[in-house]
């Protein structure tokens, strides 16, 4: 038989995605459901809800200290950086960590062969 193939595949039985919780806020919850919906079904677990909730929460608060550097300035009245500029750094630099402790960001980079040895993440402070 040559052409298309005579029947359709669908995801079935991979699990249903996670919802979030309703403590999140609206932004929060956006960024929740948008992560869980760009990977595949079944990727997640109950368990990971937590997990998920501090990383869309971290994601919120760049924006919001982004939006407010972009209002007010990288640095004060003074000349010393804004404090809205140490929260977006420190927010900044936990992101590397998490994604790599997570693993649940997907990657856009080309797909690698597998390491001999696995990835070791340095412990978070």
């Amino acid at each position: 038989m040559v052409g298309r193939s005579p029947y359709a595949t669908f995801e079935v039985g991979l699990g249903q995605r996670l919802k979030p919780p309703p403590s999140l806020g609206e932004r929060q919850r956006a960024h929740f459901i948008a992560l869980v919906a760009s990977c595949p079904a079944g990727k997640f677990e109950r368990s990971d809800i937590t997990l998920l909730c501090r990383y869309v929460e971290l994601v919120v608060i760049c924006e919001d200290a982004a939006k407010q550097i972009e209002a007010d300035g990288m640095v004060d009245v003074e000349g010393a950086p804004s404090a809205w500029t140490k929260i977006h750094l420190a927010a900044s630099k936990i992101w590397p960590r998490w994604r790599c402790a997570c693993s649940f960001v997907p990657a856009r980079v080309r797909r690698r062969p597998p390491r001999s040895r696995p990835r070791r993440c340095r412990p978070m402070k």
